[in-house]
């Protein structure tokens, strides 16, 4: 979720009234905003974690964890991943979906096999937002794409009777039914871009996972 000023203040509110109960809040925070949120809250109860990237040495477990087996890659398989992703566990998720769509990784008789001299020949994008669209523009239409453009520009978390309506209200050229809209969400769901939540007697929200709402903004 997004923070507001007015949240940041309640929460300030809330910390120094609140010091004494056995109550804390867990915020994450990019580098770049943290001082806008100590501006607000006392340094005195602020416990700073840094969250930083994966050492090298650790690629080969997440990997492992990705695609759900034991697996023993060459040592330059997972150098490589390294290099491009910088040890972002988003990135290597992103990188691994790409080589199994290139059927660099695949199955074969349950067990996972990777064709090295394909993976020595792929060029790498070392933009990683261009390789995410570029996954995006491989299963989703013109169409699908323009609705979860719209649907991330209304924020990061959108319910499905808004978006229809905004979409009523600035596709002149082209008017898109309820189903191309349900359809839209439903492949960006089948690509782990957004995911749904619902909430007790209320209409369900639909949620943009962080990464592409932040590529579409």
């Amino acid at each position: 979720q997004w923070i507001d000023e007015d949240s940041i203040e309640l929460l300030s509110y809330l910390t120094e009234h609140l010091i004494y109960s056995k109550l804390f809040f867990i915020l994450s925070c990019r580098t770049e905003k943290l001082k806008h949120i100590e501006e607000h809250l006392s340094s005195d109860i602020i416990k700073k974690i840094e969250i930083k990237p994966l050492e090298q040495s650790i690629i080969p477990m997440l990997i492992s964890r990705i695609l759900n087996a034991d697996v023993i890659f060459e040592s330059i398989f997972y150098k490589k991943i390294y290099d491009a992703s910088l040890g972002n566990p988003n990135f290597i998720l992103e990188i691994i979906k790409i080589l199994h769509d290139n059927k660099i990784i695949f199955l074969r008789k349950y067990e996972w096999q990777l064709d090295l001299k394909q993976f020595n020949e792929f060029e790498f994008d070392f933009d990683i937002t261009d390789l995410i669209k570029n996954r995006l523009k491989s299963v989703t239409s013109e169409s699908d794409n323009f609705i979860l453009t719209t649907a991330a520009v209304i924020g990061i978390q959108f319910t499905v009777d808004l978006l229809f309506k905004v979409l009523l209200l600035i596709s002149e050229d082209k008017k898109y039914s309820f189903e191309d809209m349900i359809s839209a969400i439903d492949k960006g769901r089948s690509i782990q871009i957004i995911k749904e939540e619902t909430q007790k007697k209320k209409e369900p929200i639909v949620l943009f996972m962080i990464l592409w709402y932040k590529l579409s903004n």
